[in-house]
């Protein structure tokens, strides 16, 4: 049963993963870098590892500057697609810091579960590989999804996608 719930806290988890994978790919027609889904899932398993060993003092603090860092990644994210779909230039996406630094941003929220659920006596690293492998999953859904509106809708496809992290900031920045 354990397993069943790891699942789907994983599948809410990577629900960030999925939408950031959809909407720059579908702004970019498929020119996200495939070791985002890896690093995704790198991330996710370790994230939850990190938390379970971070006391538990810290969980307000980091609660309160990861959602600002959240959306303000998205917001940079949405401007730099916005700017670069006129001037044809390439996206920030293929610099491995740039695929590192939205792996971690999407992954913050697996490092609180894992800080939350350090109360429980739990197998971190199964949950941690099942999360991973969900992550990872949809991930490549995403990209994959977006490169089939970039195909199909062009430039609507780009709009698509800065509507996405734009709605994520705000959401991040409500929250």
């Amino acid at each position: 049963m354990s397993l069943f719930i790891y699942f789907f806290v994983g599948l809410s988890l990577s629900v960030d993963a999925f939408s950031i994978a959809l909407a720059l790919s579908a702004s970019t027609g498929g020119k996200v870098n495939y070791l985002l889904p890896i690093t995704v899932g790198i991330f996710h398993f370790i994230m939850p590892i990190i938390g379970s060993y971070i006391s538990l003092l810290f969980i307000n603090i980091l609660l309160d500057k990861a959602n600002t860092i959240i959306a303000i990644v998205f917001l940079i994210l949405a401007l730099e697609i916005y700017h670069s779909k006129d001037t044809q230039k390439s996206l920030i996406i293929d610099n491995i810091l740039t695929i590192i630094i939205i792996s971690v941003t999407v992954s913050l929220d697996s490092l609180l579960v894992g800080l939350a659920l350090s109360l429980k006596e739990i197998n971190i690293y199964v949950m941690s590989f099942i999360f991973s492998l969900v992550s990872s999953t949809l991930t490549v859904i995403g990209i994959n999804i977006g490169v089939k509106l970039k195909n199909r809708y062009h430039n609507l496809a780009n709009y698509v996608g800065i509507g996405i992290l734009v709605v994520l900031a705000i959401k991040y920045f409500v929250s």
